[in-house]
């Protein structure tokens, strides 16, 4: 089962932001290289394996870790974060104890 077209774009879109320079065609190399970034382990198994065959666990955290890391990389995004209060970035409880805490 290959990936399919929007979940490459989706990751190859965030290596950009990131200000990688990422080709389509070599899109798996550029995330190989990201993935060493933050952990050896998915970087070795993404390398040997691929994305078609890596487990669903890496990939959820391929992405998780591309998406944290726009927050720390990404200057533009990271700007406009940072004009929003904090406030309106928290969601309302969705519940209370019996003493009323949150």
């Amino acid at each position: 089962l290959e990936p399919k077209d929007e979940l490459i774009l989706l990751h190859v879109r965030l290596l950009r932001k990131l200000k990688k320079s990422v080709t389509l065609d070599k899109w798996e190399k550029a995330l190989i290289k990201f993935c060493f970034t933050y952990s050896t382990e998915d970087g070795w198994e993404l390398d040997r394996f691929g994305f078609k065959r890596a487990k669903l666990s890496m990939k959820i955290r391929i992405l998780k870790n591309l998406c944290e890391s726009q927050f720390d990389l990404n200057a533009k995004f990271k700007l406009e974060m940072n004009k929003i209060a904090s406030q309106d970035l928290r969601l309302n409880p969705v519940g209370r104890d019996r003493h009323g805490n949150c």
